[in-house]
């Protein structure tokens, strides 16, 4: 899938957006890499209960998976 396939899809399977840092539900501030890549976190779900997420980032059109969230603990 390309990006635009993933960011503009609205699957309610695929679950694909954005991650804000900043909220305050949100465990962790940072992927730790660099303030362009935490601007542009995001998500999707992996499991048919909704619960697992894989988080990562873009850079051009490559998603780069920094974690895999079985428990979806990202967010309280």
């Amino acid at each position: 899938m390309t990006r635009s396939d993933l960011v503009y899809s609205h699957s309610k399977a695929l679950r694909f957006h954005r991650i804000d840092l900043r909220d305050g539900k949100v465990t962790e501030k940072t992927f730790g890499l660099a303030d362009d890549v935490d601007d542009d976190a995001w998500q999707f779900q992996i499991t048919k209960t909704r619960h697992g997420r894989v988080h990562g980032y873009f850079i051009e059109s490559i998603f780069y998976l920094v974690w895999l969230d079985p428990k979806h603990e990202l967010y309280h």
